[in-house]
């Protein structure tokens, strides 16, 4: 049954693209980058499995705001 099928999308950095973003950052833009992911974990919009941050549900039915809380306050 398809509306019975759980959605989910899965956010993986390729290689060490994360890493290395996040080296290039100054301490603040760092700290801005972590903030909006706790953020978007208290707000149940993202959770961690294993090394991955993933989309929950409910963070795929509200991407395209979490992905503007990223551009917006880095």
């Amino acid at each position: 049954n398809f509306a019975a099928m759980k959605a989910e999308r899965t956010i993986s950095a390729y290689k060490n693209y994360f890493r290395d973003f996040i080296s290039s950052l100054t301490e603040a833009e760092a700290r801005k980058v972590f903030y909006v992911i706790d953020m978007l974990k208290t707000q149940n919009l993202v959770e961690e499995k294993g090394d991955m941050l993933r989309l929950t549900c409910k963070g795929i039915d509200v991407s395209n705001r979490v992905m503007s809380e990223f551009l917006l306050d880095i």
